[in-house]
């Protein structure tokens, strides 16, 4: 399971990142990346985002990934009133670019 690490040492440009989501350059980023099954516990991470996001309320989130629970847990983001503060990007083929601008 080798990891080519050259796509992580490319620079970064957080504030590109945050701009194409539309979120402030200044706003706290969590980035998520994981299969959306039980296993990873998503419905845990959306309650530890809540949580931070009623101390920071400018904190956004990306969750990278696709899975069965994609459905479930859009509906848990939106039942914890976190719409604008999660988003389910789904598969990408920039994820270094993405956690590097994660905070």
């Amino acid at each position: 399971c080798g990891i080519d690490l050259d796509p992580f040492r490319a620079p970064a440009d957080p504030g590109a990142v945050r701009n194409e989501f539309g979120y402030r350059p200044d706003a706290p980023l969590v980035v998520n990346v994981a299969r959306l099954d039980d296993q990873k516990n998503h419905t845990f991470l959306l309650k530890v985002v809540r949580a931070a996001h009623r101390r920071l309320p400018h904190l956004r989130c990306l969750v990278v990934g696709e899975g069965g629970l994609r459905p479930q847990l859009e509906a848990e983001r939106d039942e914890l009133g976190l719409g604008d503060v999660v988003r389910f990007c789904g598969m990408r083929n920039d994820v270094p670019r993405l956690l590097k601008a994660a905070d």
